[in-house]
């Protein structure tokens, strides 16, 4: 009987152990999301006595209050949306290359380089070479922005509140998806990814255009939208998709996904081929080739020296290329090396090229 009664115990206490066991780990993993959210909030927010901070420290301008700002459906923007802790801008040889190769091919438009977290230069610090060429064309402008107060007057404005953007698990892809759309609707304009090179001037592109893509959805890496008529609506119902259908664990659902049902909705059919701007109310959708004129599935051609002579055939008429830095990101070469994508970038962002060890 002692026995038996002993084992019933037992088997509670162990029940109990477990019960208690199990809490604690989900009270861990609680804790540890809310410490993770909060963190990640903190690097974005706009912090106005930073430049107290260190006396050599030196922040860009805020987007909102600078002196210089963008001409409305004329500028071209970059979005950088890591976090910097330590508040020095961070841009790798790469994204450089997509500003200069903007900037060289674009000297009448001015190109906003934004970024999220706001950064700037240390004096102290190491700066990489080809930073210092991109501060020598006059029409490059490095800004700072602060989230919430960036998207006031658009659609997100309470939402972005809600902080329900941090919880996403593709964080500075989703913010990228969400920024894009809240300048085109506040500014207009031309918006564009840091993974391209630009090879010609943009001016023949014309607006209120999208580029075409080798997969099922419409890439948002190079688009162009006014503030006002049909580029006002795409970006509008882009926000208020947000809004609505915001998804923490797809990383194509707040983009490409979004964008495409958009134009399906507003060109009535979901055959890309028909997408002309006299049936999508002048909005108007580039052919694959102008900006993505080889597959996501073969990036590696950009990169691998035996296939340097057909990549840059397939690039040869291309506006730009773009490298699908969500693959590429981790292939680095030293400068010199004989691929399609340094041949590209030696012709059209030559003070960054020239500047850089790896490329």
């Amino acid at each position: 009987m002692l026995v038996r009664l002993f084992r019933h115990f037992q088997r509670k206490c162990l029940l109990l152990l477990f019960a208690v066991c199990i809490l604690c780990i989900y009270l861990s993993a609680f804790f540890l999301r809310a410490y993770d959210l909060k963190n990640k909030i903190l690097c974005y927010k706009h912090v106005e006595s930073k430049e107290s901070l260190s006396t050599s420290m030196v922040y860009f301008d805020d987007i909102s209050n600078a002196n210089k700002q963008p001409i409305p459906g004329k500028a071209i923007f970059f979005h950088e949306t890591s976090c910097s802790t330590t508040g020095i801008a961070k841009l790798n040889a790469k994204q450089a290359c997509a500003i200069e190769s903007t900037a060289l091919w674009n000297p009448d438009r001015d190109i906003f380089v934004i970024f999220a977290s706001s950064v700037g230069l240390d004096s102290n610090e190491h700066m990489p070479p080809f930073i210092g060429e991109l501060l020598k064309y006059e029409n490059i402008h490095l800004r700072n922005m602060d989230l919430w107060e960036y998207s006031a007057g658009t659609p997100v404005a309470e939402w972005v509140k809600t902080n329900d953007l941090f919880k996403s698990r593709f964080l500075y892809e989703h913010m990228s998806d969400y920024l894009r759309a809240v300048t085109l609707y506040k500014f207009g304009g031309l918006y564009m990814d840091l993974d391209i090179v630009v090879q010609k001037s943009l001016k023949d592109l014309g607006e209120d255009f999208l580029g075409d893509d080798w997969g099922e959805v419409v890439a948002g890496g190079v688009m162009h939208l006014n503030n006002f008529g049909i580029g006002r609506e795409v970006s509008g119902r882009y926000l208020k998709g947000v809004i609505n259908t915001f998804d923490v664990d797809d990383f194509l659902a707040n983009g490409p996904t979004l964008l495409t049902q958009i134009c399906a909705d507003i060109c009535k059919t979901t055959n890309r081929t028909l997408w002309t701007r006299e049936r999508c109310s002048g909005l108007k959708l580039q052919p694959k080739e102008t900006f993505y004129p080889i597959s996501w599935t073969d990036y590696l051609m950009y990169f691998e020296p035996v296939a340097r002579e057909e990549a840059l055939k397939l690039a040869m008429n291309s506006t730009l290329i773009h490298v699908w830095n969500d693959r590429s990101s981790k292939i680095w070469n030293k400068v010199g090396t004989n691929n399609a994508y340094q041949s590209t970038a030696e012709k059209n962002c030559p003070l960054v090229w020239g500047s850089s060890e790896y490329f």
